[in-house]
């Protein structure tokens, strides 16, 4: 079995890494490869494959699918002897590009002669269960299709473990592209005790290192020292043993060179991400307790709305119960788990995307990041807290600390024009892309060149509390930048959004975008960003 996929942001490679381990526990051998990888003309030679790909912008193919699909978009080799599933990540919010990479892909397999193993699947992001509401029938009938029967599967071993008493160095993680950023300053922007702790990071760059407006950085985080700590209690293991790992068929994510294995968890094993289902259901397996294991594979399989699954992953709630992997095994103590069951079968640490609020012009040598700490209370023990993984770790970074990161070019395509109309949303933090632009117009202003105005519609929950830089937001309006307009939900009895300011004065609107103006929204994904270009759409 070859497996080949597409992926923008991780997700998609999270759920082909998915298939790629419970396939290998079913002794089918897979390959998983990265599509533009691979040379697609020797699809022609294989009997089965997995393709699995998002939707990204407007209908596209992941950047690193491309290739792929110009190759069979345009071949005419026949694929008569190839046998190919596709399952699709998409949004339904998107309209009609839902999934259109995915029904792309499944339609022209079958005009180029393959035979479609089951039905395409159609992973949506707003279903009950997320993608896996339609991912876990997908897989399961493409196993029974496979195999003749779906069988409950434990963890493959996808790594041979060699432990070792030699003490050798501590060391950090090495990714190529990345580098050293040391922290100017960390400076928290929100009222001390506020549950939505909201930071500005300053960073130095790195030798030989330029930014463009409206980039990336891209952070590499590690996981806390507790954590790890709590993850080799459970396991009873020796966080100062050096451990060597001999990867077995196709896996290739994890260091081969001898490592502490403190820094092997610290640094690429993703401790404090919810466990997938499949990866549930994997340790029910493995558990001796029947109990335990029904109320594992339950959680895995229920995908009813208000399932226990989404209670434990949402973020919605200030009060959760914890749900990482250390939290799930310390929970199910008669998981007979050892390290071999998790190397290769979770997810390795992911560098987070964070939007760039400096411009490059008024700070050459200095990139700023703003970012929000999520925070949430124990139920079961409300003096307790804990906060998101990567937020989490920069928020303890102090001065002269190094950050891992790199910098990466933004998705925003800027106007040729300094005097093109710009009108904007942002929610939260989504002012950092607003902030960079208006410093870079604000240095053009000072240099005589003529700059339009930028009306900025800023969402928020309290004006007391998160109106990030609203000093220098105000100087903006007086120098004739900006036009503000902060849309604050929790300051009175109505839920006033920046849709509600859109559909009030439809004027304003108009006289921004019809007059060769353009439209920027930053701010959470989901549905949101399509009630606010509905509103658009009818002040237009």
């Amino acid at each position: 079995m070859l497996i080949l996929y597409g992926s923008q942001t991780g997700t998609t490679e999270a759920f082909a890494k998915i298939v790629h381990a419970f396939a290998t526990a079913r002794g089918l051998a897979p390959r998983l490869v990265i599509a533009d990888d691979f040379d697609t003309a020797q699809v022609a030679h294989e009997d089965v494959v997995v393709f699995l790909t998002s939707t990204f912008y407007n209908g596209e193919f992941p950047t690193n699918f491309t290739r792929t699909w110009d190759w069979l978009r345009t071949t005419s080799t026949s694929l008569a002897a190839t046998k190919f599933a596709v399952f699709g990540l998409g949004n339904t919010h998107t309209k009609d590009n839902f999934n259109r990479a995915a029904k792309q892909l499944d339609a022209r397999l079958e005009e180029l002669g393959a035979t479609r193993l089951i039905p395409l699947g159609l992973g949506d992001e707003h279903a009950v269960c997320s993608h896996e509401t339609a991912f876990r029938p997908w897989i399961q009938e493409l196993w029974t299709k496979l195999l003749g029967a779906h069988g409950k599967m434990t963890l493959p071993v996808q790594y041979e473990l060699a432990w070792s008493t030699v003490e050798i160095p501590s060391k950090s993680r090495k990714i190529p592209g990345f580098d050293g950023f040391r922290v100017v300053s960390n400076e928290l922007l929100t009222p001390e005790g506020y549950e939505r702790p909201t930071y500005l990071l300053t960073l130095e760059l790195p030798p030989n290192t330029t930014y463009e407006l409206g980039d990336h950085i891209q952070v590499c985080y590690t996981n806390s020292d507790a954590l790890v700590t709590r993850f080799a209690a459970r396991l009873n293991l020796n966080l100062d043993a050096t451990v060597q790992l001999n990867p077995l068929g196709n896996a290739k994510y994890l260091p081969v060179e001898p490592i502490r294995l403190r820094d092997l968890l610290r640094d690429y094993v993703d401790l404090s991400s919810p466990p997938s289902r499949s990866f549930l259901e994997g340790l029910s397996a493995l558990c001796t307790v029947p109990d335990e294991a029904l109320a594992l594979e339950r959680l895995a399989e229920d995908m009813t709305i208000g399932n226990a699954y989404s209670q434990y992953v949402s973020g919605n709630s200030q009060w959760r119960t914890p749900f990482t992997l250390v939290d799930v095994l310390e929970l199910h103590p008669s998981i007979a788990i050892e390290l071999k069951h998790i190397l290769g079968n979770t997810q390795v640490l992911r560098a987070r995307y964070y939007s760039v609020c400096s411009s490059p012009l008024q700070s050459p040598r200095h990139v700023q990041v703003v970012y929000m700490v999520d925070t949430w209370h124990y139920r079961s023990d409300p003096t307790r807290v804990f906060m998101g993984a990567a937020a989490g770790y920069m928020s303890l970074l102090a001065p002269n600390d190094i950050m891992t990161a790199t910098l990466s070019r933004g998705y925003f395509r800027m106007p040729t024009s300094l005097e093109t109309p710009i009108l904007g949303v942002a929610l939260g933090t989504g002012i950092s892309f607003f902030r960079a632009l208006l410093q870079h117009r604000a240095y053009y202003q000072e240099r005589n060149a003529p700059v339009s105005k930028l009306r900025l519609y800023f969402g928020i929950r309290h004006a007391a509390k998160d109106f990030l830089f609203q000093k220098e937001l105000e100087t903006y309006v007086q120098r004739g930048l900006l036009e503000l307009v902060p849309a604050c939900s929790h300051d009175s009895s109505n839920f006033v959004t920046p849709v509600t300011k859109l559909r009030d004065d439809p004027e304003s609107v108009a006289r921004y975008l019809d007059n060769g103006g353009v439209y920027f929204y930053c701010g959470i994904g989901g549905t949101i960003p399509f009630f606010h270009e509905s509103a658009i759409q009818v002040a237009l």
